[in-house]
């Protein structure tokens, strides 16, 4: 689905609007006023996927926003389903990651939440030299 992107911070389109140049017309109707929109949080997770419990009503006065875009978000997971799947993910790629450490917790997610999508992808992966075997004559 498409969300906004407005200073950094991803947005669901309010109700009846479906892209971004809907949204400007709407913005410029109400350029002065504070507007209702959908925050998707993303202080525990990676986007393009989101956490449902971390969803929150804002209001917006759209004559202070600086950055306006366009994003793609995947989807809105609860809480528990998307730590299953970041489990996963971070047993099959982190553990291969020159970076990766045991946490505490024991779940091994500290540090992986806002670093990993659920695709895998991580622009910090720095992957584990395989070490060869010498054969020798």
């Amino acid at each position: 689905m498409k969300a906004l992107f407005l200073d950094y911070t991803y947005y669901l389109y309010p109700e009846g609007i479906t892209s971004i140049e809907q949204f400007a017309e709407y913005a410029n109707k109400h350029y002065n006023e504070f507007i209702k929109l959908t925050e998707l949080d993303g202080d525990n997770c990676c986007p393009p996927y989101f956490i449902k419990e971390d969803v929150k009503t804002v209001y917006i006065n759209l004559s202070t926003v600086r950055c306006l875009e366009e994003r793609e978000v995947k989807d809105i997971l609860p809480r528990n389903e998307y730590e299953e799947r970041l489990k996963k993910i971070v047993a099959q790629k982190c553990i291969h990651c020159k970076s990766y450490t045991e946490d505490s917790e024991g779940d091994n997610l500290v540090g992986h939440r806002n670093e990993i999508t659920l695709d895998g992808d991580c622009d910090g992966f720095d992957p584990i030299e395989k070490k060869r075997k010498k054969v020798g004559f």
